[in-house]
């Protein structure tokens, strides 16, 4: 792991062009696989013209048709490898969350997790953290004690802190009195769930003065909610973007708030048209991770949209992801058919607001599910609706519930925006 990061420092500063040299190279090698041993992709790629012996040109790869999620719940065994390397270690066996309605069950491998394992002890190198000091992770399931923040790493690249999870599903105030009592120095959560706590700090007046990062993942973390997490605790707020199918794919910048693509994978970002988008066009983002030989992923479309950025002045070569905009599922449609991301602000410094969920279920009418210290006056649900209307700028019908608590799906996630409006 340690000659991992030795290597991972070098390839960073590589230029971009030298970077996906190097990546086509194993690209190529994963393709060679997949025609050999996985059955769903020995026509699809012969049909695109690739051949073992031939250049894998970047034309060639963007000949490739994407692979939806649809077709791997569809195809599932025919996208598991016959003949895995057996230096790519045991095959194991995943499934995703389900956030979008329609969970998947993946293969890996051990080599697969090893970058995974790889990009993780980067990202934290990146940041400069102190692996001496404790860390909170805030997950699904039973709270625990662990005596290592890589607990379950073989071996384990480094001594650290303790590591104590505290249950998604505990409730907010049990949190923050668990936060309390380990004073962590890094907060790990769900990017809602960390905002959430938040929030509630902010309207308790919680101070967290030995907290130095929150981190946060799995879900969109918007400038408003990244701007209440500082405001909360003062700490460096760090964003994670990974898949349980795909590993780490872009790690946060460790001098700005903007991501860097990792070299494990090729990531795209598409327009409508299939072309790749330009620095601050915002795209379908689809990718190929290039080290699961148990089921190859290739030009997986996540669903996900993302923003391209210009290159970093940092220096580093890898490419830059403005701001990753949300799912399909998270866009707003306006009555004219076009498609928005509706960012939309916090209520709390005017509204007793702890929490809400926004559900589309027309495109004339929006659903503002909240959960408050206190049901709101008419005045209030009425600078409730406008904020709303003015924040994506079209008048809707917006009615009103009131909830004790929103639930999450079953991996944890919250979607602080649904439509039920079909594409």
């Amino acid at each position: 792991m340690l000659a991992m990061q030795f290597q991972l420092n070098q390839s960073q500063w590589l230029k971009a062009d030298d970077l996906r040299r190097n990546q086509f190279r194993q690209l190529h090698a994963l393709l060679t696989h997949a025609q050999a041993t996985v059955p769903f992709y020995q026509d699809r790629l012969e049909a695109a013209g690739f051949h073992a012996k031939r250049e894998l040109t970047p034309q060639l790869f963007q000949n490739l048709p994407l692979l939806s999620r649809r077709e791997v719940q569809d195809h599932g065994p025919d996208l598991y490898s016959r003949a895995v390397p057996p230096t790519h270690g045991r095959i194991t066996e995943g499934t995703t969350s389900g956030s979008v309605g329609n969970p998947l069950r993946f293969k890996s491998t051990d080599l697969a997790y090893f970058f995974w394992h790889a990009f993780n002890l980067r990202d934290h190198l990146w940041h400069n953290n102190d692996f001496s000091r404790k860390m909170v992770a805030i997950r699904v399931g039973e709270s625990m004690n662990l005596p290592n923040w890589f607990h379950g790493v073989e071996p384990e690249p480094f001594s650290t802190g303790p590591l104590v999870v505290v249950s998604s599903s505990a409730g907010t105030e049990d949190q923050i009195r668990q936060i309390i009592e380990h004073q962590p120095t890094y907060l790990l959560g769900h990017a809602t769930q960390v905002t959430l706590i938040a929030g509630e700090c902010l309207r308790r007046n919680i101070r967290f003065p030995w907290l130095r990062e929150a981190r946060v993942f799995a879900e969109m973390l918007t400038p408003d909610a990244r701007a209440l997490i500082k405001r909360a605790w003062g700490a460096k707020v760090v964003d994670i973007y990974s898949t349980r199918e795909c590993g780490y794919l872009a790690v946060q910048c460790p001098l700005h708030e903007h991501f860097h693509v990792q070299e494990g994978a090729i990531l795209e970002v598409l327009d409508a048209e299939g072309i790749a988008c330009k620095p601050g066009e915002v795209g379908r983002v689809v990718v190929t991770p290039l080290h699961n030989f148990a089921m190859p992923f290739i030009r997986y479309d996540l669903g996900d949209f993302a923003e391209v950025g210009e290159p970093c002045d940092c220096g580093r070569g890898l490419p830059v992801l403005k701001a990753i905009a949300g799912r399909v599922r998270n866009m707003l449609v306006l009555p004219s058919g076009r498609k928005i991301w509706p960012f939309l602000g916090f209520y709390r410094d005017t509204l007793p607001v702890r929490q809400r969920q926004v559900i589309q279920h027309s495109v004339e009418h929006v659903e503002l599910k909240l959960v408050v210290d206190r049901r709101l006056t008419p005045a209030e649900e009425d600078e409730a609706r406008s904020h709303f209307c003015e924040t994506v700028g079209h008048r809707f019908r917006v009615t009103l519930s009131y909830l004790d608590q929103i639930p999450r799906s079953a991996g944890g996630k919250f979607e602080e925006f649904i439509s039920l409006v079909s594409s």
